[in-house]
């Protein structure tokens, strides 16, 4: 990739990041509850019962789910809740550091929230999150990158996601080409305007008028079941309500009229076919 885009930036997308920083954390919790209990974490142990809220970003917590794990964590024996708290909290602080990612912000503010990572980071005495500040230190120049460009692989892993669920439910593909044909069709949805409303979003598109569908008998005699039309809902109450009755009321004369020629119809048909009968020498 070098050689065919000499000046190429390489960036690590802040996902992984963070992702590294919550691994280092449920490390760290579960470590120390294997420790101090001799066994695993379960129902019961407040620090099992504050995983997901452990590796939950600070700056999204209500104060109310928020000061209460921290209470919780110091109520913990001390051998417990210190170690879990101060991995946390290097965790908040790297995630500060991500925060910064697409703002556009300058040398200072980016050197303070490093620093400030490292330093607590190296005074924690964890394995874990100093590994985590090694991994930061080792790719800070892609990190750097991506905090000052904005630039992300969310879309590129989104579409990777919809490929790959499409081939799961397809339970594989033997044809190579219908597998590009159905990946371009799942992943074009957006583009071709059929994950939008028809009058909002980006690929906002007019409503479709639709052909009005036949009346009912029951809408036709009894006009009051039937929903007014775009002409009837335009005109005061009084004249919209007159305009339907008298509608409805033609209509149903119209259908009655037909129903009774069907069926005179049906009877000169039976009385035809009882004098042919009677003609032949048959009789009921």
């Amino acid at each position: 990739m070098c050689e065919s885009l000499p000046h190429a930036r390489l960036v690590v997308d802040r996902f992984h990041v963070a992702q590294l920083a919550n691994t280092a954390l449920t490390e760290v919790r579960r470590r120390v509850t294997l420790q101090q209990r001799g066994r695993r974490g379960r129902k019961g142990n407040r620090e099992w019962e504050l995983r997901n809220r452990l590796t939950r970003a600070g700056a999204r917590m209500h104060a109310k789910h928020l000061d209460p794990m921290i209470d919780d964590l110091r109520a913990l024996p001390k051998k417990i809740g210190e170690p879990i708290l101060r991995a946390w909290a290097c965790k908040e602080d790297l995630m500060d550091l991500l925060a910064l990612h697409g703002t556009n912000p300058n040398r200072p503010e980016i050197s303070a929230l490093l620093a400030r990572f490292y330093e607590n980071a190296a005074t924690s005495g964890l394995p874990e999150i100093e590994r985590l500040a090694t991994t930061v230190s080792t790719w800070w120049p892609e990190i750097h990158a991506a905090i000052t460009t904005g630039v992300t692989n969310a879309g590129s892993e989104g579409t990777n996601r919809v490929i790959k669920t499409d081939a799961r439910c397809a339970y594989g593909y033997r044809n190579p080409a219908n597998q590009r044909l159905r990946a371009r069709a799942a992943t074009t949805r957006r583009a071709r305007g059929h994950l939008t409303t028809r009058t909002s979003g980006r690929h906002a598109q007019p409503r479709r008028s639709r052909s009005p569908l036949p009346l009912t008998f029951a809408e036709s005699a009894y006009p009051t079941l039937r929903s007014p039309s775009r002409a009837e809902a335009d005109l005061p109450s009084d004249q919209a309500e007159t305009s339907s009755v008298s509608g409805g009321i033609a209509r149903g004369r119209r259908t009655m009229s037909e129903a009774s020629k069907i069926a005179t119809m049906a009877k000169g048909n039976r009385s035809s076919s009882r004098q042919s009968a009677t003609s032949s020498g048959w009789t009921p």
